[in-house]
């Protein structure tokens, strides 16, 4: 549930933080981002990550606290945290962007 407003100094520090960003420009966009539709991996490293992705779901699916008992008792947070945030980690695992990584959708 959403509060009913947000606070004057919440969105001056949001507009801030916007504007700042929006000052950031990448003059040239680095090989590794751009992106010509060819897998880039063979299907042997596809089919690892995969993997990796579809064990980290099966932990999280298990774990009993996400049964159908307890569902009413779970939040948005301990959902994000538990299952999206380790297939998220899971995918992006082992990628040579360094300390620059960039998500799109």
């Amino acid at each position: 549930m959403a509060p009913s407003s947000i606070s004057s100094e919440v969105r001056d520090v949001c507009r801030n933080f916007v504007s700042k960003h929006s000052e950031f420009h990448m003059e040239v966009v680095p090989d590794l981002l751009s992106h010509d539709g060819d897998w880039k991996d063979s299907n042997e490293v596809l089919s690892e990550v995969t993997i990796g992705i579809l064990n980290t779901l099966n932990d999280s699916w298990k774990n009993p606290a996400f049964g159908s008992e307890f569902v009413g008792s779970l939040n948005e947070g301990i959902y994000v945290i538990n299952v999206i945030v380790p297939a998220i980690q899971a995918t992006l695992k082992n990628l040579p962007f360094g300390k620059s990584s960039f998500i799109s959708t």
